[in-house]
């Protein structure tokens, strides 16, 4: 059963895809910790316009999107 306070795509109004995806040249050597896994995995809602991004996982993957225009600014996979 999914967790009640975790976001999810459908946490948010407007969401959009990348409209071209683009690899990244240069992958952070970032190992998270569980701890740090489980905040990243519950999402975050911007409170304001000076927060720029919401944030939600799903499948393995990261996304970011623009909190004001719901836009998709990044979506990664720490799998290979």
């Amino acid at each position: 059963m999914p967790d009640p306070q975790r976001l999810s795509r459908s946490s948010f109004r407007r969401i959009h895809p990348i409209a071209q995806p683009q690899p990244m040249p240069l992958l952070p050597d970032r190992v998270w910790s569980d701890e740090d896994w489980e905040r990243i995995e519950a999402g975050y809602r911007a409170r304001d316009t000076d927060e720029k991004r919401n944030v939600f996982t799903g499948q393995d993957v990261v996304f970011l999107h623009r909190s004001w225009t719901g836009h998709e600014s990044c979506a990664r996979s720490w799998w290979p």
